[in-house]
């Protein structure tokens, strides 16, 4: 019963730790401050790398601005859908997150 109190307590605090993080990112602009941390590949070098503008994107999603966060951060948009159903197939239950589970991390399980 200890364990299952500790796996509780890792979950709430998960939640508030993505809650303060979206909260952070909807309403701080991170193009807009020198408080952001900036991309030490672009700092380097001048080139952007994959990563490059995940911050700005995440703050235009969160603000509604999907055309911006598109041109921001391809990736990450892109990214979304992938992950909701790869979440929903490892905690959903019944036959479609059976069918998300198997679509989401097929390649994780044949290697």
């Amino acid at each position: 019963m200890q364990a299952r109190g500790k796996k509780t307590a890792l979950i709430v605090a998960g939640g508030v730790v993505a809650l303060a993080v979206i909260v952070l990112y909807a309403t701080y602009n991170p193009a807009h401050s020198h408080l952001a941390p900036k991309c030490p590949v672009f700092l380097l070098t001048g080139w952007e790398c994959p990563s490059c503008g995940i911050q700005r994107a995440l703050h235009s999603i969160l603000t509604g601005e999907w055309g911006l966060a598109l041109r921001y951060n391809p990736f990450l948009c892109l990214s979304i859908p992938y992950a909701l159903i790869a979440m929903w197939g490892a905690w959903g239950k019944g036959s479609a997150a059976d069918k998300c589970s198997r679509f989401a991390f097929h390649e994780v399980f044949e290697l």
